[in-house]
């Protein structure tokens, strides 16, 4: 029984208020087929629509076997909507991709029904038809599948709104016939205009006008509608066509008649029904994994496109996230290790000061403490690169190309790099070859023609020796003898053994093959092409030759030495040329007096005996001094007459040293000299006797980087190599700290922003998860309208959200690791612009897998947060709007 007291509806617009329903109160009982009709407009779907639950009441109240329609909770209509209440629309609201089955077997599963869906099938007419879909079958056939849907319930109230509106006049009369037939046993309500279907069916009828009831009516008990003649007089059925029997009947009987009259409707105004206060019990249940996975189906094959680019455009959000966030995670050290430690295949080379291994060669170095500290903390081979340096260019004058890109104009290098005091298995690990092919001299300490102060020279600094030799003069490679030119192995021949340029002396052993060459040809073609009003700023930027220059610096440009005497022998035999051969040594250092320091020069040391100099006792060039001075007062002839009378005196203490950080200038090995005179002279010449001289050759032969053989382990001492104030060697770490000043800069922009990005992907997901729901609005609303609990309908979409969101978290897995190669170059090819520098090999953001997966943690959470948002719009969903329109 369905009791309605005092209903109103009103619907609000911007511009007024419609009253739908007003004041509308009546008693329904539980049996029968009962009409509601009148004019559009009048109200009639809004009174089905409050009854359903579908709608909710601005005021009065619905009983509906004894429960309370306008204080239903959710859960509580959606019960009634399972189990009370079986609604028939007037476009079927059928799931289009469910066969007639599935749908009937979908609205017994919401209702915890035991009835058969075949058994409804069959009462509708319909067997023989279960597999098909709606597509395949006519409006009448549809509307019986919607009453089968409806009756497999087993519904205490049927409500049809308009069910035979789209049909013909035979279908409808089929339909009604099904109706009414089912009336007998459940309540029957059906909105309609059709007011001939409502006096031929109908157990009552309530008019609807301007929301209020103007006629309430119930058929007479026993009342009969046919054609009929009592007493004389014709009798016309009310509201109904004549059969062609019963209108020659009227024509032959008519003239003869008393009269022709109109039955009435049979009907007479309802009489109240009392309500008997009984309350049903509403029940419902959770839908089937088999139709909850169908519909799930339904639901994620629609715009699948859609979903696709949805799964893109979050993948590329939350890459940009992490690339972001890799930038905030930038660490020098670190940064340095992994970029460049890794890159390096023999290892990690460790210096004294930042920049690359030819830059201030001259002047810094390790001290043996800070050596002994590094080599007590590493776990492996440290091999030291001594400053013994070999000139390339027959003028020396390297002083002046100490830059690795400057060094390697013409592809050939003007002065190498240091020797590298090592073993024959690493240089080989350092070469990139399998074995040390000799081209000329040798290797073998046993043979003759070895040194042990002698070094190994790779095949392009041998070619950079010919190329330079050449360049100044062209006939060098030609045997003056025969005036034919010099095959490769006698140039190189001649390169063996003592070599003497401008104040170095050098033994060379050996010259070895490294296949440079075929390595770097490329670039090396690129450099020959070279117009002579080219400049190395048209290659300066080229990962090839950035790449050469590294090769040349750290590989192929230093001498190597396998003797482990080698330092000692190398000062020996070094004290032993000055000596014996008016010898001189090229010396650079800082001087100190009182506390000052002049700026790093280089100086020549001689040995002269001629001053009588005690030891640690020099003479000096007024040039020399000069630049040693940190006052303005210099000398000149003026006053040098004067200046030595005040040395005679009293000797000027200075001190000289050298020092280990670019950046920090911290001094070591301060030693004190006397300068006892002073003669004129241009070039920077300090004199010295034989014990001084060989304590400078010690002072000036150093090593200043050292290489270490197991990059895993040299990152281990990475805090060591900072406490020593050392520096990974390469002409990038000037770069690398370039790029950290760079995102500290705005490193409170990248937190702002990583916080909007987060924002935006929820913003982005749970508009999506919005749009989808909206695309599948239609079945919801049929699936709401049977009793569909709310909770199948949010698993279906955060089932669907999760799928999208494995697919989020593997291309965004994928994503943040191709993201970040391509930010990267983008971002190092920025910055180089910005610097007129290059960045090659940097890893500024870079791919740290525990940081990707923690993101994808964020990620998922995301996504569970954005289909829980989403899927409360379902909550606020209209109904009604969504039964009114398909789509």
């Amino acid at each position: 029984m369905i009791v309605v007291k005092n209903l109103t509806k009103v619907y609000k617009t911007r511009r007024r208020e419609v009253c739908a329903l007003n004041n509308v109160s009546f008693t329904l009982p539980d049996t029968g087929m009962v009409f509601i009709v009148g004019k559009s407009g009048s109200g009639k779907s809004t009174l089905l629509n409050m009854i359903s639950g579908l709608d909710k009441i601005t005021s009065g109240k619905i009983l509906a076997g004894g429960n309370a329609v306008e204080t239903m909770s959710a859960s509580d209509r959606e019960r009634y909507l399972s189990s009370y209440i079986g609604y028939i629309f007037q476009d079927y609201r059928l799931i289009e991709d469910f066969t007639v089955r599935q749908n009937v077997a979908l609205a017994a599963d919401i209702s915890a029904t035991k009835n058969s869906p075949d058994d409804f099938i069959r009462i509708v007419g319909l067997q023989g038809y279960e597999n098909r879909l709606p597509k395949e079958l006519s409006g009448g056939q549809k509307q019986r599948v919607a009453i089968a849907r409806a009756l497999v319930k087993n519904p205490k109230v049927i409500l049809a709104d308009e069910p035979t509106g789209n049909l013909d006049q035979s279908t409808t009369q089929e339909i009604l016939q099904l109706l009414k037939k089912i009336s007998k046993n459940t309540l029957v309500l059906i909105v309609s205009h059709n007011l001939r279907d409502a006096d031929e069916y109908a157990d009552r009828i309530i008019e609807l006008a301007d929301g209020r009831i103007i006629n309430d009516i119930s058929r007479i008990e026993g009342y009969t509608n046919k054609f009929s003649m009592q007493n004389g007089v014709i009798h016309l059925p009310h509201h109904k066509n004549l059969q062609k029997v019963e209108i020659g009947e009227l024509l032959r009987r008519g003239k003869y008649s008393k009269g022709i009259v109109q039955n009435g409707g049979g009907f007479a105004p309802t009489k109240e029904l009392q309500y008997s206060g009984e309350k049903d019990k509403l029940r419902n249940k959770r839908m089937s994994l088999k139709n909850i996975v169908k519909v799930f189906g339904i639901f994620f094959k629609r715009k699948i496109f859609s979903k696709i680019s949805t799964v893109v455009m979050a993948a590329v959000i939350l890459s940009v996230f992490y690339i972001i966030q890799s930038l905030t995670l930038y660490d020098t050290s670190s940064a340095i290790m992994d970029t460049l430690v890794n890159a390096d295949t023999y290892g990690v080379i460790v210096q004294a000061h930042s920049g690359s291994s030819s830059t201030n060669k001259y002047v810094a170095r390790i001290s043996e403490e800070r050596l002994a500290n590094l080599d007590e903390a590493y776990e492996g081979e440290m091999y030291k690169l001594y400053s013994e340096y070999l000139y390339a260019n027959p003028s020396g004058g390297g002083e002046s190309f100490v830059t690795s890109a400057q060094n390697t104009i013409g592809f050939y290098s003007y002065i190498t790099v240091g020797t590298l005091n090592t073993t024959k298995e690493y240089a080989k690990r350092v070469l990139g070859v399998d074995e040390l092919n000799v081209l000329a001299g040798t290797i073998d300490p046993a043979n003759e023609n070895y040194r042990p102060y002698g070094v190994t020279i790779t095949d392009y600094t041998a070619d950079s020796i010919i190329a330079r030799h050449t360049a100044k003069d062209p006939l060098y490679a030609f045997d003056k003898t025969t005036g034919e030119l010099k095959s490769t192995e006698q140039l190189y021949s001649e390169i063996i053994g003592l070599r003497s340029v401008s104040y170095e002396k050098t033994y060379i052993n050996a010259i070895v093959d490294t296949n440079y060459e075929e390595e770097h040809r490329e670039i090396k073609d690129k450099i020959s092409q070279l117009t002579s009003e080219s400049n190395l700023e048209d290659i300066g930027t080229d990962p090839l030759y950035l790449a050469f220059v590294a090769d040349v610096t750290e590989r192929y440009n230093i001498g190597y030495s396998f003797d482990e005497g080698y330092y000692e022998a190398l000062c020996e035999f070094l004290v032993d040329q000055a000596v014996n051969n008016d010898g001189v040594m090229r010396f650079s250092a800082f001087f100190i007096k009182d506390s000052k320091y002049s700026s790093s020069q280089s100086y020549v040391i001689a040995i002269n005996d001629k001053y009588d100099l005690k030891d640690g006792e020099v003479v000096m060039s007024v040039s020399a001094y000069n630049t040693v001075s940190t006052t303005a007062d210099k000398v000149n002839s003026a006053n040098l007459a004067e200046k030595n009378e005040a040395l005679a005196a009293s000797p000027e203490k200075l001190g000289f040293a050298q020092y280990e950080s670019g950046e920090v200038k911290e001094f070591i090995n301060n030693t004190e000299i006397s300068v006892s005179k002073l003669i004129s002279g241009s070039t920077n010449y300090i004199y010295v006797n034989e014990n001084t001289f060989r304590d400078l050759i010690r002072y000036n032969t150093y090593a200043y980087s050292v290489y270490l053989d197991n990059p895993a382990a040299a990152r281990d001492i990475a805090d060591v190599i900072d406490e020593n104030k050392l520096s990974i060697c390469s002409g990038l770490v000037g770069n690398v700290h370039f790029i950290e000043r760079c995102i500290n800069i705005f490193d409170k922009f990248f937190g702002v922003t990583m916080i909007l990005i987060l924002a935006a992907c929820v913003i982005f997901l749970v508009s999506f998860g919005i749009k989808s729901i909206r695309s599948n609005i239609y079945e919801i609303g049929v699936i709401k309208a049977m009793g569909g609990i709310k909770r199948d309908i949010s698993k279906i979409f955060i089932s669907q959200s999760l799928l999208i969101g494995v697919g989020i978290l593997i291309s965004t897995y994928i994503g943040m690791q191709i993201g970040a190669a391509l930010a990267n170059e983008v971002f190092l090819a920025s910055l180089a612009l910005v610097a007129d520098s290059n960045f090659y090999g940097i890893k500024a953001i870079a791919f740290y897998p525990l940081v990707a997966l923690i993101d994808i943690g964020i990620s998922l959470a995301l996504v569970l947060i954005s289909a829980i948002i989403s899927n409360r719009t379902i909550d606020k969903l209209n109904l009604i709007s969504i039964l009114k329109a398909k789509e």
